[in-house]
């Protein structure tokens, strides 16, 4: 209520302490905050991956055809999560881009079998009406 409190029952500038009795959980809501975070961090690690992704390429792009002529560089053996040192950027990032290819590649086939099946729908709507039409 700030200084003008709220008199006779609050005084100005108090604090207030409050008893609450939790009575629900709206589980549905819970499950949903729970996967939109899911979501936000999924974006944010695709977005850094891509980050690396895009900063190895440039590192090849400047070291030149040396690179080039040494031949590409093998990734180091380590565990699934991808957890190397920092001095293993380039097989992070070979990784991440693999990743990104299997990525693009179920996105692009979702998206072919999403096509596929309104195009079916329209064809079993456009049977539908024209027995509607004989009838």
């Amino acid at each position: 209520y700030g200084a003008a409190g709220s008199p006779p029952n609050v005084p100005a500038n108090a604090d207030l302490l409050f008893d609450v009795e939790l009575i629900d959980i709206n589980e549905p809501l819970v499950k949903e905050g729970i996967r939109y975070r899911k979501e936000l961090e999924d974006k944010a690690r695709r977005e850094v991956e891509e980050q690396q992704e895009r900063d190895a390429k440039a590192a090849m792009a400047s070291e030149g055809p040396k690179a080039a002529a040494a031949g590409p560089k093998r990734p180091r053996e380590s565990d699934e999560s991808g957890s190397g040192s920092d001095s293993d950027s380039s097989s992070s990032s070979s990784e991440s881009s693999g990743a990104a290819r299997k990525r693009k590649e179920r996105k692009k086939d979702k998206k072919k079998e999403k096509r596929e099946k309104k195009r079916r729908e329209r064809k079993e709507a456009k049977k539908s009406s024209k027995k509607e039409a004989k009838r």
